[in-house]
């Protein structure tokens, strides 16, 4: 009984004593994990996205941040000849144009406003609606990136000088190459679809 009541006051002492001094123990540190972080790639269309490493990653972002400058290089390239359009036409290349537009594709586009503007050929109403996509199937071997763009300009009238009926607007579709020039994304060629082709732009 002795030996057990030594041992109880012994217990009770230490406990004390832990009681009131400071606790020189360190909380542990928390544990840094070595798991990688996980990576979602997207797969073929229809499916979800999944795990992926860094590397497949990184490049479907790089693809797409491209995919995305091409789609806003086309909207503005359209933004500025619809324009030039609804003016009355261009004897030369705009700034915008110049900056959206290479050759050879900038001179088809340049015959094009001119030829509106020297035949006096203003439209009214004018109405112009585009949609753009990336195209799967590249338009030139050395094309960066290539875009599928439904050109819809229905509803639109051209009339000459003295108020005769020229021309009427309809639905084109382009297919355009892209690639850097001199550090920036332009469209410099590009393939027309045949008159009534329906727009594959959803």
């Amino acid at each position: 009984m002795a030996t057990w009541l030594r041992a109880a006051a012994l217990t009770l002492t230490l406990a004390v004593v832990a009681a009131c001094t400071p606790s020189t123990v360190t909380s542990p540190s928390p544990s840094v994990s070595s798991a990688q972080p996980t990576y979602l790639c997207s797969g073929a269309p229809g499916t979800s996205p999944a795990p992926c490493d860094k590397a497949k990653y990184d490049e479907q972002q790089k693809a797409k941040a491209l995919e995305d400058e091409a789609k806003g290089v086309y909207e503005r390239y359209w933004k500025e000849y619809t324009r030039l359009l609804e003016a009355g036409g261009a004897s030369e290349a705009t700034p915008e144009l110049k900056a959206t537009v290479a050759e050879p594709m900038l001179a088809n586009v340049v015959s094009l406003l001119k030829y509106q503007k020297d035949k006096g050929w203003k439209p009214n109403p004018f109405s112009a609606k585009l949609k753009v996509a990336i195209s799967s199937t590249p338009v030139r071997p050395d094309a960066e990136v290539s875009v599928v763009a439904c050109e819809d300009t229905t509803g639109s009238v051209l009339y000459d000088p003295s108020g005769a009926r020229a021309g009427q607007g309809s639905l084109a579709v382009q297919s355009s190459a892209l690639k850097r020039i001199d550090g920036q994304l332009k469209i410099y060629d590009g393939d027309g679809q045949p008159k009534g082709t329906q727009c594959p732009v959803g």
